[in-house]
């Protein structure tokens, strides 16, 4: 799959959220609602607004127009295009990845990305139930991480700051 750029700069750098709002509101007529959270239709939104208001607006218009050509790609797809998660995800890493780590180091948080952590705690209690020699051990290391993770996305939710690409 080959990027094309059929966007000039004045319209990305001046037109992008009337530009986007065209696109997503035909994409909220071809796709029901699940398809929609499947797309990541929300996250869309937030990662618009955000870069819209970033500067300088040259480093910005990169993920302008990878939003954009992710729209129209899911535009142009039919309906099994978005039921096949290989493909759907193959096209988010492609066109998203570069924007959303660009979001996180501006303060916004991937809702799948706290997942790892908790394995490696798992991980880490289980070490510590294994060699511990006869008494009775809580997996507290684990526990304390997924608590510490939900209260951070409830938090970042309330921000508009969490972004789901899952």
């Amino acid at each position: 799959m080959e990027v094309v750029n059929k966007y000039d700069k004045d319209k990305l750098d001046c037109e992008f959220i009337s530009l986007l709002d065209e696109k997503l509101i035909v994409l909220e007529e071809k796709y029901n609602q699940n398809e929609l959270r499947i797309i990541s239709y929300e996250t869309l939104k937030i990662m618009a607004k955000f870069i819209e208001l970033r500067k300088p607006i040259s480093k910005m218009r990169e993920h302008k127009l990878f939003i954009l050509i992710y729209v129209d790609t899911l535009l142009s797809e039919d309906r099994d295009f978005i039921n096949n998660k290989i493909n759907l995800n193959y096209l988010k890493n492609k066109l998203l990845s570069n924007t959303c780590m660009y979001l996180e180091r501006c303060g916004f948080y991937n809702k799948s990305s706290w997942y790892i952590y908790v394995i490696l705690m798992l991980v880490v209690d289980l070490i510590v139930i294994i060699y511990n020699k006869g008494w009775y051990y809580v997996p507290i290391m684990s526990m304390i991480t997924i608590l510490f993770h939900i209260i951070k996305e409830r938090k970042l939710k309330k921000q508009g700051k969490l972004l789901d690409l899952s």
